[in-house]
C-alpha cells in the first residue's frame, strides 16, 4: 500500500523465496521480480539508495556443479566488458543457504521483445544497429 497521497516507495512485494528474505534483508530491500523465472530482482540499497539488479542461480540447479561453474564464468565475464549496454557487475557471493548471486547495475529502456511487440519487424538499419550494439 502506497503511503498517503500516493508518494514515497512503494513497499516490497512478498516473497515466496525464503533464501532471498534472509540473505539480503537489511543489506538490499527487494522491491520486485524482474521476469517470471524468479531469479532477477530489482533491489535498492536502503543506505545509499542505489538501486540493483540481484540475480540468484536457481533452485533447481543450484547442486549442479556445471551449473555453478557456468555462473561464475558469467559474472567474471560479466565484470571484465564495460560497455554501456551491458550492466556493471558490483558484487558477487553465496548465501548462507548456498546459492550463488551476483549484484548489478540496473538497465532502463525496452527489452528487443518488447521493441518487436510495439513496432513489430525493423527497418534493416534499425536490426542492424541493435546487431551491432
Amino acid at each position: 500500500m502506497m503511503p498517503q497521497g500516493g508518494r514515497g516507495k512503494p513497499p516490497p512485494l512478498p516473497l515466496t523465496d525464503k533464501v532471498l528474505e534472509e540473505q539480503f534483508d537489511g543489506k538490499y530491500t527487494l522491491l520486485r521480480r524482474l521476469g517470471s523465472a524468479g531469479t532477477m530482482h530489482e533491489a535498492e540499497h536502503p543506505v545509499v539508495g542505489k538501486r540493483v539488479a540481484i540475480k540468484v542461480l536457481p533452485e533447481s540447479v543450484v547442486r549442479d556443479e556445471a551449473s555453478r561453474k557456468r555462473f561464475v564464468a558469467e559474472a567474471r565475464t560479466v565484470s571484465m566488458l564495460g560497455c554501456p549496454n551491458v550492466a556493471d557487475l558490483y558484487d558477487y557471493g553465496i548465501t548462507d543457504q548456498g546459492t550463488p548471486y551476483v549484484v548489478t547495475g540496473m538497465l532502463r529502456g525496452e527489452s528487443l521483445e518488447q521493441i518487436l511487440a510495439r513496432r513489430g519487424t525493423l527497418p534493416p538499419a534499425h536490426a542492424c544497429d541493435i546487431i551491432v550494439q
